[in-house]
C-alpha cells in the first residue's frame, strides 16, 4: 500500500484521533493500493487495531477484498497481528472467507504464516491470531486447495523447523513425535505448540496417509481416473486421504497429465498447488506442457507457465512444446511460450526446428491458417530461417516441398503432364496461396504488417 500521504501516515501510526481530524476535513477514505486494497488493509498489516473501529464508521467494508481477493483479516491472520485481527473480527469479519485463489481461510493463512522466520520474534503472535479466530467460529477443517488442512499447514512449518534444529529423524517423524519436539525449540517452538494445542482442542483434521501400500495403489489409481474425469471435488478429496499428487499410471501419465486431459483448469490447479511435478514425463517423453499444448488449450497452457516448468523439455524425439504449437498453427499458444524464453531454434532428434515446422504446417497443418502467425512470432523473436534439418531441409525448402506435394494431389496437378515445375501460380491455391505468399515473405526477412500490428 501507499502509505505517502497524510491519512495513510496516520493509520500507520495508530493514531485513531489523528484519522478522525483528517476524516473530518475531507481526506480520501477510498483511496486503494496498487493490489486494490484498502485502507482497511493498511491497518491490518501495521496492527493497528485503535484506527480499524473509526475507518469502519466512517464507510470502509470490513470484508471488502483486494484484487486477489484478500481481505483484511487475511492480511491480519498472515502477519500474525493480533490486535488487529480481534479489532476486525469485533468490526465483522469474515474468519472463514475463502481467499478464490488458493481457496486460504484466514485460520489456514495463519498456520501456514508460523512457519516464517519471523513469526519467532516477540511482535509476531499467529497463534493468537488462530485463538482468536478459533473463538469466533473459524473452521479448522476447511480444505485448502492444495489439500491441506490448518493442522497440515502447521505440521509443514513445524518438521522444517525440527529439522533445521539437528533434531530430525532420517525417514521423517510422527506429527505427535514432531509436536513433542516444539516446547523444546526456543520462542518459536513454543508458538507453534501453542498453534498444535490450539488446533487439536477444535478437532483439527489433518491430511491422511495410506495405511497400506495396497491402499496407497487403489488411491492413485482413484486419483488418476478422478483427474481424467475433471472431478475436482474427487481429486481434492482423494490426495487429503493420502492420495500421492506424483502418482503415475503404467504407460507414466501422470496425475496431472490426466489432469489436462480432462480439460478442467479448477483440477489442475488442485494437483498443481499439492506439490505435482510439473515436469514428469510419460514413456513417449511427454510432460504436462505438451498436453496442454496438443490439446490446445490456451488457458491450461498459462497456468503452467505461471509455476515454471521446463519450456523447453523435450520427448523422446526431441520436439518441445513449441515444436507442436508452431507445427499445429496455434500462434497464441507459441507466443505464450516465447514469452517465457522458450528456444526458438531448437532442433529436435531429426533437426528440425520450430520455424521449420510452421512453415511446413502452413500447408499441412489441420489448423495451418494460424502457422503463419507462428512463423511472424518466431522471426520476430530470432528464428534462423536458415537452420535446415539433417537433411538439409530449410523452412523455406519445407514450404516449397510441402506446398508441391499438396499441389500435385489437385485435380490440376494430377492432370499436369510436366508435374511440378516450381512456376504454378499461388492462385490455383486458392486461400492457401496467400498463406504461402506471407510465409515466404517472412522467411526472407520481409516486414510483415499483420505482425507489426
Amino acid at each position: 500500500m501507499n502509505i505517502r500521504n497524510a491519512l495513510g501516515t496516520a493509520i500507520a501510526a495508530n493514531d485513531a484521533e489523528g484519522v478522525r481530524r483528517l476524516l473530518a476535513t475531507g481526506a480520501d477514505i477510498g483511496i486503494k493500493g496498487e493490489q486494490g486494497g484498502s485502507m482497511l488493509h493498511l491497518a491490518a498489516m501495521a496492527d493497528a487495531d485503535r484506527v480499524i473501529p473509526v475507518l469502519v464508521k466512517a464507510g470502509l467494508d470490513v470484508n471488502a477484498p483486494a484484487i486477489d481477493g484478500t481481505m483484511p483479516l487475511h492480511m491480519a491472520a498472515l502477519l500474525g497481528n493480533r490486535v488487529a485481527a480481534d479489532a476486525l473480527i469485533a468490526a465483522g469479519a469474515q474468519v472463514n472467507a475463502v481467499l478464490p485463489t488458493s481457496g486460504d481461510t484466514p485460520l489456514l493463512v495463519a498456520a501456514a504464516g508460523i512457519g516464517n522466520a519471523d513469526a519467532a520474534q516477540d511482535g509476531f503472535d499467529h497463534a493468537g491470531v488462530m485463538a482468536s479466530l478459533l473463538k469466533a467460529g473459524a473452521d479448522a477443517s476447511v480444505l485448502a486447495l492444495d489439500a491441506s488442512y490448518a493442522m497440515d499447514r502447521l505440521l509443514a512449518a513445524a518438521a522444517n523447523l525440527v529439522w533445521e534444529s539437528g533434531k530430525g529423524a532420517e525417514g521423517g517423524m510422527a506429527p505427535d513425535e514432531i509436536i513433542d519436539l516444539l516446547p523444546s525449540l526456543g520462542a518459536h517452538g513454543e508458538k507453534m505448540a501453542r498453534a498444535a494445542a490450539l488446533l487439536t482442542a477444535a478437532g483439527a483434521p489433518m491430511r491422511a496417509a495410506p495405511d497400506t501400500d495396497e491402499e496407497g495403489a487403489r488411491l492413485a489409481v482413484d486419483l488418476l481416473n478422478a483427474a481424467a474425469k475433471g472431478d475436482a471435488a474427487a481429486v481434492r478429496r482423494l490426495i487429503a486421504a493420502g492420495a500421492p499428487a506424483d502418482a503415475q499410471a503404467d504407460d507414466g501419465m501422470t496425475v496431472l497429465m490426466a489432469a489436462i486431459h480432462g480439460g478442467d483448469e479448477r483440477t489442475c490447479a488442485i494437483v498443481i498447488a499439492a506439490g505435482a511435478n510439473l515436469d514428469a514425463a510419460n514413456a513417449r517423453g511427454l510432460t504436462a506442457l505438451h498436453g496442454a499444448v496438443l490439446k490446445g488449450r490456451l488457458d491450461l497452457v498459462r497456468l503452467l507457465l505461471d509455476f515454471s516448468p521446463n519450456v523447453d523439455a523435450c520427448d523422446r524425439h526431441g520436439v518441445t512444446p513449441l515444436h507442436f504449437a508452431c507445427g499445429g498453427g496455434q500462434a497464441e499458444i507459441a507466443a505464450a511460450l516465447v514469452a517465457e524464453k522458450a528456444n526458438v531454434n531448437v532442433q529436435d532428434s531429426r533437426g528440425a526446428t520450430p520455424l521449420l515446422a510452421a512453415a511446413i504446417g502452413t500447408v499441412m497443418a489441420r489448423n495451418g491458417e494460424g502457422c503463419p502467425d507462428c512463423v511472424a512470432i518466431l522471426m520476430l523473436n530470432g528464428a534462423d530461417a536458415a537452420l535446415g534439418d539433417r537433411n538439409g531441409l530449410t523452412p523455406v525448402n519445407g514450404l516449397l516441398s510441402a506446398a508441391r506435394q499438396w499441389w500435385l494431389n489437385t485435380p490440376a496437378g494430377k492432370a499436369a503432364e510436366d508435374g511440378w515445375s516450381g512456376e504454378v501460380s499461388l492462385s490455383e491455391f486458392g486461400d492457401l496461396g496467400g498463406r504461402i505468399a506471407r510465409v515466404m515473405a517472412l522467411l526472407q526477412g520481409e516486414p510483415d504488417e499483420v505482425a507489426a500490428s
